[in-house]
C-alpha cells in the first residue's frame, strides 16, 4: 500500500548483522556495510536483515539533518547515517 509519509528510524551502528559481500555472508557490525559498500550495500544488509523492501533513500551526515526541517519530500524517503557529504540515488 502507497502512501506519502516519510519513515526515519535508528539502528544501533554495533548491532551485529549479515553482510554478504563478495558472494559470501559474514557476521559484522551494520556500521561496516557502509564502510564496505556505501549506500547500496547498506540498503541491502538492512533490507535481508530486517525484512524491509526499502527501495528510496539519502545519504546524509550529521550536519544534513538540520536542513531537512525546511525541505518536503513528497515520496518516502530513507537515511543511512554516514560520515559523508549529502548524496543521494
Amino acid at each position: 500500500r502507497k502512501h506519502s509519509k516519510i519513515k526515519l528510524t535508528s539502528i544501533a551502528r554495533d548491532t551485529y548483522v549479515e553482510i554478504m559481500r563478495n558472494g559470501k555472508t559474514r557476521q559484522d557490525k551494520i556500521t561496516h556495510a557502509y564502510m564496505y559498500g556505501k549506500a547500496p550495500l547498506a540498503v541491502d544488509t538492512l533490507n535481508r536483515n530486517f525484512e524491509l523492501n526499502i527501495t528510496d533513500y539519502a545519504s546524509i551526515n550529521f550536519f544534513g539533518f538540520t536542513p531537512l526541517d525546511d525541505v518536503h519530500l513528497l515520496y518516502p524517503t530513507y537515511f543511512v547515517y554516514n560520515s559523508f557529504p549529502f548524496s543521494s540515488r
